[in-house]
């Protein structure tokens, strides 16, 4: 039974998998049931239906793979949780930075402090599907003709509990290297990695985050709104954070509620 979805959801889901085909995130389309089994070499595939979620205020549309549905999610299974890093864990860490200048008189200790968030581009699509898992991975949903579309990934899909697990394992990965490798104090969250630097060191450490994110072929913002420059005031995680007076051992967050002041 087909049901009648809003056209510009519709529209949205087409336009996203045109983008993911050129991208080679996906393959297809395939019209009917029997093209998809010709491509795998089986007929023993499962379909996982894409729909449009609306998001926030500003009503983004997100497109989303419902493997729950699909009871893909229910084949997946974890013994520990997810420690993630949130805008306590960031805040935490840039008093612990001020601690750490506190009563040095020279160096890092008398300049002001920047911090940017380095953002990572369609994140869990950057992690590819194994081989012999494709045939899980098929994706469907009826175009503004109400025709079955289907297509099969080649990368995570956005709706499995396990893509959260490998995708956060690898961008920690990433925040090990940034910390230890280049020196950049940092955190993770998913796919944003607020960084600190003094003014002085910025715009190089912004450049070697970016180099070694090129070298290990991972694609992320270098233009536009979430590719800022380090500043003394910048928005992590739905938060402001103003680092002007960092050195002198103040921190300020804004929030939506108001200002905390620590």
């Amino acid at each position: 039974k087909v049901s009648k979805a809003d056209p510009s959801h519709v529209e949205h889901l087409e336009s996203t998998a045109a983008e993911e085909l050129q991208m080679g995130f996906l393959e297809g389309p395939f019209d009917d049931a029997e093209a998809v089994s010709a491509y795998l070499g089986r007929d023993d595939w499962c379909v996982v239906r894409r729909f449009v979620l609306v998001q926030g205020a500003e009503l983004k549309l997100r497109p989303i793979d419902d493997c729950l549905e699909a009871q893909l999610n229910h084949a997946y299974t974890v013994t520990s949780y997810l420690k993630l890093q949130d805008i306590d864990y960031i805040a935490g860490l840039a008093l612990r930075i001020a601690e750490n200048l506190a009563g040095a008189s020279e160096g890092p200790a008398v300049e002001a402090w920047m911090g940017k968030c380095l953002d990572l581009s369609k994140a869990y699509k950057q992690m590819g599907v194994h081989p012999r898992h494709r045939h899980l991975a098929v994706i469907f949903f009826h175009d503004k003709n109400s025709r079955p579309k289907y297509y099969v990934a080649n990368s995570l899909m956005f709706g499995a509990s396990a893509a959260v697990y490998s995708f956060n394992r690898v961008s920690r990965s990433l925040w090990f290297l940034l910390n230890k490798m280049l020196m950049i104090p940092c955190g993770v969250f998913y796919d944003d990695f607020p960084m600190f630097q003094p003014s002085s060191l910025a715009e190089d450490a912004d450049s070697a985050a970016s180099q070694l994110l090129d070298l290990l072929g991972w694609r992320h913002a270098k233009t536009g709104s979430k590719a800022l420059p380090f500043q003394s005031v910048f928005n992590v995680l739905g938060c402001r954070l103003d680092l002007s007076d960092l050195h002198n051992g103040r921190l300020v967050l804004e929030t939506s509620l108001g200002e905390l002041t620590a």
